[in-house]
């Protein structure tokens, strides 16, 4: 799930974004007011994320997840 992924990552990378409950505008603002304040925490969040996909969702790996998906369904 999306919290997993940004909050709680098993990986070397961190942390890479924040999650709120779905119609919740309180808790979005906060957390907008949070990354939009603070410049470090920013740019730390987006290298994380990017360093993240980079690593783990190359054209390679995607075509061989994919490759197995279909290999399992015939």
């Amino acid at each position: 799930d999306c919290k997993t992924i940004l909050e709680e990552p098993n990986d070397e990378f961190g942390k890479a974004g924040y999650c709120c409950a779905p119609m919740d505008s309180t808790a979005m603002s906060l957390l907008l007011e949070k990354i939009c304040a603070n410049r470090e925490l920013r740019i730390q969040l987006g290298m994380n994320g990017r360093n993240r996909i980079a690593k783990n969702y190359t054209h390679e790996i995607m075509c061989n997840k994919y490759l197995a998906v279909y290999r399992e369904v015939m």
